[in-house]
């Protein structure tokens, strides 16, 4: 609330995240969660580590190599920093394709509309916890798989 106060009175909002690393973790367990939700899907995420790192944002179209490239979870971890740090938080808020949120994108003009600040605390906030996800996650990938989640995630917003 006090954000959108801000921008109706034409002021600036606190200031985003210095990088979008959390927005692209959140929808990546974002994409895991619903992979798994498709029971049809679900066998591939639990037979290699490779089928949950595909999932992230970073890979916008896996293939055979990505695959094989991110065989190791600690793979994921470059390729991912550099994907946030290559898209500011103003280039995803002025972006033509919205962000996809779990309740829906943000219509583009609005994200305009918005400073980074404000963009980034809704579009955050518009994704469960990682904590809480990560914690749904881990029993129903199982082990090691749950573990290495839990610890890719951890490396991607230290």
């Amino acid at each position: 609330m006090p954000d959108l106060c801000r921008r109706v009175l034409g002021l600036a909002t606190a200031p985003a995240p210095p990088t979008t690393a959390l927005l692209w973790t959140l929808q990546w367990l974002h994409r895991i969660l619903d992979q798994w939700s498709q029971p049809h899907r679900r066998r591939d995420l639990v037979q290699h580590w490779a089928h949950l790192a595909v999932l992230h944002p970073a890979i916008p179209a896996a293939t055979e190599h990505d695959r094989l490239s991110l065989a190791e979870p600690a793979a994921l971890v470059p390729v991912a920093r550099a994907h946030a740090l290559a898209r500011t938080w103003a280039d995803v808020r002025l972006a033509e394709e919205p962000v996809p949120l779990p309740d829906g994108a943000l219509a583009p003009e609005v994200a305009r509309w918005m400073d980074d600040g404000f963009f980034a605390r809704w579009t955050i906030g518009g994704h469960p916890s990682p904590i809480e996800t990560i914690r749904t996650l881990g029993p129903l990938l199982g082990e090691p798989l749950g573990a290495q989640l839990r610890g890719t995630v951890l490396a991607l917003l230290a």
